[in-house]
């Protein structure tokens, strides 16, 4: 793949950013401190120049000459993986530059550093934090696969972490193939300790093996440890050829029953009866962490750890994140199924944890947001149902037909408790649906007083009428409105007067409520009777006479 051609996809694909042909990264960013060597370059840290916030950012430097023609296909192809993958448990990339020499790719900054250096340095990790952990690479590998690629270089040195070890994300996808869903790899790639036992044969593999290392990674999160071990390279691959893990003694025998069980299904040799990234997000060591309601048992795990209280406090925030963040990732995962991961306004991080929503504006404008895919209008409706401020609903031009969505549209914006306005024009209104909207317009307990229908397939009538029922409403609402509230006896008292001084007779609401005369009607007045008196005559002028 040409590099040119790989730079200005990366320009549509990095929004944010603005990658412009001759700019050089001397010219865009400044670096600071070298963080880490690689075969082909090195890893330094900088930040964007004229940037105030000096936001920090990784960039690797990569010598076309060390790297020579396979090389540079091995890191393009790395750019390319990541620039399709697009997740908060991925590292990101933010832009690529090119020179005579050199190959820049600049990156998200994860200043906890690697996940080894992590171990090595604090200590083995408890069950909660490797659990924290443990479900955020999970989700990610879920994402990557459903991406139909394998990343194949799965171990602790390429997952990074944030400051305070919060969040944990996967890079280095130099390894990385897209497979689809298909076992058809056959190369002889990764690192030995981490790889599964159908890489070493003569079989064809795939995403399985990921799931493999991410086995050993929990084993090695808790114990400090490899669960495979020899003192030749032969050893060890036969040891890991035949799934040789003690589970019952050492310090893996210290931890829960339910940990135990989650590695040996994931160090499984037959890679079928393996642990997929979604089947594993549904272990009870898993979904353990989710329970909020065991979190008096994180913090029994944790004090025995000997932590402090205030780190005992922020094990607990971080379990909540990841149970939010859990809760929204399925949420977007069921909008994916149904084909609406498009819409954005759909994916509400607050609706989806919550339950609760409410839009910036009172006045919601979905104008042709679901016109390729007209069902998204059914997860709009729960977010209208608890919102509290919405006034106004554009659903125009979105190509709507089904007559049971728009039954389920009816009955919530009848329901409504401040919605007055309802736009469905440019719509193909099936003529059944015409029926639901004048019963919508003539009930009483709706607050719609505008309902929109312009060049939609329902017939002329029926529009006449809804709009009729409309006005009638709005009417009896802003007489309402105006009214000051009475008691039943002064009420009667009122109208019994009118009644006597008018000699009229009360047919109408309008009328009981003080509106005696429509305002889409004239009335002819009435003529008086009283006497009229003689105009006064100029006393003076009769005096001079």
């Amino acid at each position: 793949m040409d590099f040119q051609a790989l730079q200005s996809t990366l320009t549509e694909v990095c929004k944010g950013t603005s990658l412009k042909r001759g700019v050089s990264f001397d010219q865009r960013y400044e670096l600071e401190v070298e963080i880490g060597k690689g075969a082909y370059g090195t890893v330094w840290r900088c930040h964007r120049r004229f940037d105030s916030m000096r936001r920090p950012y990784g960039v690797k430097i990569i010598n076309k000459k060390k790297a020579g023609a396979k090389g540079l296909k091995w890191v393009m192809g790395e750019v390319e993986t990541m620039s399709l993958l697009i997740h908060p448990n991925i590292v990101r990339l933010e832009e690529t530059f090119q020179d005579e020499e050199n190959l820049w790719i600049v990156m998200e900054y994860m200043p906890g550093g690697e996940l080894r250096s992590a171990v090595l340095r604090d200590g083995i990790f408890s069950e909660a934090q490797a659990r924290r952990i443990t479900t955020q690479l999970l989700l990610a590998l879920e994402f990557i696969h459903q991406n139909g690629i394998v990343h194949r270089d799965m171990k602790p040195e390429n997952c990074l972490l944030s400051e305070g070890d919060l969040v944990c994300k996967i890079s280095d996808f130099g390894f990385s193939v897209l497979v689809g869903s298909d076992q058809c790899l056959m190369s002889f790639c990764g690192t030995t300790v981490f790889m599964a036992p159908e890489i070493f044969g003569d079989t064809s593999y795939g995403k399985p093996v990921d799931m493999w290392a991410i086995g050993v990674m929990v084993y090695f999160m808790v114990t400090g440890t490899y669960p495979f071990t020899g003192r030749s390279h032969r050893e060890l691959t036969d040891a890991i050829c035949g799934g040789r893990c003690n589970l019952k003694s050492g310090r893996i025998a210290e931890g829960s029953a339910s940990l135990r069980d989650f590695i040996s299904m994931l160090l499984v040799v037959d890679p079928n009866r393996r642990l997929s990234a979604r089947e594993a997000l549904k272990h009870p060591w898993i979904k353990l962490g989710m329970n909020m309601g065991n979190s008096i048992r994180d913090e029994t795990e944790l004090k025995r750890h000997g932590l402090r209280p205030r780190s005992i406090f922020r094990a607990a925030i971080i379990a909540l994140m990841a149970a939010h963040r859990l809760c929204y990732l399925r949420y977007c995962r069921m909008l994916e199924n149904n084909f609406c991961s498009a819409f954005t306004i759909l994916r509400n991080f607050r609706f989806a944890v919550s339950g609760a929503y409410e839009p910036p504006c009172p006045t919601l404008d979905c104008s042709g947001v679901f016109a390729k895919h007209p069902r998204g209008v059914r997860f709009l409706l729960p977010m209208l149902e608890v919102s509290r401020t919405i006034e106004a609903l554009d659903l125009s031009s979105n190509n709507i037909d089904n007559l049971t969505l728009f039954q389920q549209l009816a009955k919530t914006v009848g329901q409504h408790p401040t919605l007055v306005s309802l736009n469905l024009s440019f719509n193909p209104i099936p003529l059944l649906a015409g029926r639901g909207l004048l019963r919508l317009a003539r009930s009483p307990q709706s607050k719609l007083l505008h309902l929109g229908l312009d060049g939609t397939l329902l017939p002329s009538e029926t529009i006449a009428q809804i709009s009729a029922a409309l006005k009638e409403k709005a009417v009896v609402s802003s007489a309402a409105a105006f009214t000051p509230q009475l008691t039943p006896a002064t009420r009667s008292l009122e109208i019994s007067t009118s009644l006597s001084r008018n000699n009229l007779s009360v047919s109408s609401p309008r009328q009981r409520f003080g509106v005696l005369h429509s305002p889409f009607t004239r009335q002819p007045v009435r003529k008086t009777t009283e006497p009229r008196l003689p105009p006064l005559s100029n006393t003076k002028r009769r005096a001079g006479k």
